[in-house]
């Protein structure tokens, strides 16, 4: 969210919101600014259940180029299915690495595919493998 609508946000905490009829806890807000790391990776990527590795990573790169986004290394994970109640959701985790700083809040600020507003295709900051390399090493 912009940082304009950060005191917003606090505001709800300890409220109980009605979202379609489902009742939705606000715990407690946690700040995480967006980073400029150049690797990012989300969890959840909306596709279809038939779509194999390759053509999920060709439909992401159409996606990330239609956001001047042109990444050097992609990863796609495990799949997962979400339960939702017009019917599953299946996903996949996408890495992506190698990118520029400017990319990589650019891609943080607007996700991937379909479902953004529940949480698929939202990318966070991730070390990079060679981060992860060097301090193993030392």
């Amino acid at each position: 969210m912009p940082r304009h609508r950060v005191d917003d946000t606090q505001a709800l905490i300890g409220q109980t919101l009605d979202v379609a009829g489902h009742a939705l806890a606000i715990e407690k807000a946690t700040l995480k600014p967006l980073s400029a790391f150049t690797t990012v990776f989300s969890r959840y990527v909306v596709t279809d259940a038939q779509r194999d590795e390759n053509a999920f990573l060709a439909s992401m790169m159409q996606e990330l180029a239609g956001l001047d986004i042109r990444p050097m290394k992609m990863l796609c994970g495990i799949e997962k299915t979400l339960a939702a109640p017009d019917g599953p959701i299946h996903t996949r985790s996408l890495m992506i690495a190698d990118l520029t700083p400017a990319e990589s809040l650019r891609l943080q600020q607007s996700g991937l595919g379909p479902l953004r507003h529940i949480g698929c295709g939202l990318f966070l900051p991730h070390k990079d493998i060679k981060e992860v390399g060097q301090a193993q090493e030392k």
